[in-house]
């Protein structure tokens, strides 16, 4: 993400009363075709009204949850799960958490994708050492490096 990108949500997140980077505030300043947000963003009402639709659909998925009839514990569990493969297929898409517990290779799969997110979210909260250092012991996996001290912010995803 380059710099003309990260100065203006910086100065939005300045420029708001309570100092946060509210998503409306990013949609208003992108709308100029000449702010450096303009091309973070889709224009074009059909093909932004069918991603909206998508991600509507992917949350829809994501909270779904059941009931086990049979377990002593009435706990609702979510029904979907998304594991990393999948991710990979075009359109990606979601899994019946029945079939992933039942089947040897999807469950590995599962257990790994569970791990990489685990990193994933320690790796973005590292800057807490004893919050991370509480939840790697409870998992009972290694604990990421603090991070480094930044001179300037960066970001290393693409638009």
């Amino acid at each position: 993400m380059n710099a003309d990108i990260i100065s203006a949500l910086q100065q939005l997140t300045r420029d708001d009363p309570d100092h946060l980077l509210r998503p409306r505030a990013v949609l208003a300043a992108a709308a100029p075709a000449a702010s450096p947000l303009h091309a973070c963003f889709e224009w074009d009402n059909r093909r932004a009204g069918e991603a909206y639709r998508l991600e509507q659909a992917r949350t829809l998925i994501r909270t779904v949850q059941i009931a086990n009839p049979e377990a002593l514990e009435r706990t609702a569990t979510i029904m979907f799960v998304s594991l990393a493969g999948d991710r990979t297929r075009p359109g990606g898409g979601y899994r019946l958490v029945e079939e992933v517990l039942f089947a040897a290779d999807l469950r590995a799969a599962m257990l790994a994708t569970a791990q990489r997110e685990l990193q994933s979210w320690m790796q973005r909260y590292r800057m807490f050492e004893a919050l991370v250092a509480s939840v790697a012991q409870a998992a009972q996996v290694e604990v990421p490096p603090p991070p480094q001290p930044r001179r300037a912010a960066r970001v290393t995803q693409t638009v």
